[in-house]
């Protein structure tokens, strides 16, 4: 767009405090933490057998797991799983326990990772013909 100058990081600000239903899943994770799953607002439903798949990966998980999705509920989905139609993505991200972040690579989000000073991964998924990014705290490897 020709007359548009992109400020990138402007909507990036420090985390605020969590609704007290997030908080209180959070704090039940223990040492292992959590892990926060976003595609952004344009992938809001997968294929059902993706979704379970996705859902039986995390199940066998130590973390808990906070996954922005509005579709289906996956027939495998864990009790360490938390679905959600909307999150606060920058005040997720802001909390110590936070552990990863997969994303879709989407503008803000990354820019958001960057500023809270996270690593990240890089993979395409031949699935879904679109990359993905899994993102961890410097020093916090996932094992």
């Amino acid at each position: 767009m020709p007359n548009v100058i992109y400020i990138g990081g402007f909507q990036c600000k420090p985390a605020k405090a969590l609704p007290h239903d997030l908080e209180t899943f959070m704090q039940s994770s223990g040492e292992h933490g959590v892990i926060i799953m976003s595609l952004g607002s344009f992938i809001s439903n997968l294929p059902d057998e993706i979704t379970v798949e996705i859902a039986a990966a995390f199940a066998r998980l130590p973390q808990k797991v906070i996954w922005r999705y509005s579709g289906k509920r996956p027939s495998t989905l864990g009790n360490n799983t938390l679905l959600v139609d909307w999150m606060p993505q920058n005040d997720l991200l802001g909390q110590p326990k936070t552990k990863v972040f997969i994303a879709h690579g989407g503008t803000n989000g990354f820019k958001r990772l960057c500023i809270m000073v996270f690593q990240w991964l890089e993979f395409h998924s031949f699935l879904t013909s679109m990359t993905i990014f899994f993102v961890y705290k410097r020093g916090e490897e996932p094992r």
